[in-house]
């Protein structure tokens, strides 16, 4: 299949296995370029994980999986109606389908902080965590991500700075396709996911747990 100029700028590796960090905005090809390019941070996202526990997958790949699994999308990239195709519990679905075991967490009955703690100590016990990044007018200089975003865990430094893969150009000030952070900024990008907006419906998902979270994977 013919998957477009997906340039990657940095590889991440993890023991024998790697990946590219994928960028949305050069996945332009393919039936399905509209959806990765606008809302395929979930999608790049699974496709790093994916690739990273050897089960080498492109985010179009991933996206056709989805499709298979439910069908087109009924809503055009961006909407909030494109559940499940882009909610955590979707994620899992997929990683699982792909012979991954993970789980999502509602952050909202964990607290931004003991969710950051949770995912740093797992990452550092070799596993991944992927979460999703809100806006915030309290945290306009959100390094993810000006929308929704999913970004991906990689590493811890010695120095205890936090490696995020990201599949985004816009909002990069470090590497192109990592962030460098520390916890508190994966804390303040968390905050609006705890308490969701009432009028969001995701596609008419009442449980907004499985829409909000965070995902650990094996």
């Amino acid at each position: 299949m013919d998957t477009g100029d997906i340039l990657e700028t940095v590889k991440v590796k993890i023991g024998d296995k790697e990946t590219p960090v994928w960028i949305q905005q050069r996945c332009n090809a393919g039936k399905y370029k509209d959806q990765i390019i606008y809302s395929g941070c979930g999608h790049t996202c699974s496709a790093m994980i994916a690739t990273l526990l050897g089960k080498p997958i492109t985010p179009h790949e991933e996206f056709e999986l989805c499709v298979e699994t439910w069908g087109e999308p009924n809503s055009k990239p961006c909407d909030f109606q494109q559940y499940p195709f882009i909610t955590v519990s979707g994620i899992v679905e997929i990683l699982t389908k792909l012979g991954i075991k993970s789980k999502y967490y509602p952050i909202k009955h964990i607290g931004v902080k003991k969710a950051t703690e949770h995912m740093l100590s797992e990452v550092k016990n070799g596993k991944l965590a992927c979460f999703i990044s809100v806006p915030s007018e309290t945290f306009p200089e959100n390094p993810f991500s000006k929308g929704h975003h999913y970004v991906l865990i990689v590493g811890i430094m010695e120095d205890g700075k936090i490696l995020i893969a990201n599949s985004s150009v816009k909002h990069q000030p470090e590497i192109e396709g990592i962030n460098i952070v520390d916890a508190e900024t994966i804390e303040k990008a968390l905050s609006p996911v705890a308490d969701p907006l009432p009028n969001r419906t995701w596609g008419g998902l009442e449980n907004l747990d499985e829409a909000c979270g965070y995902i650990i994977v094996e």
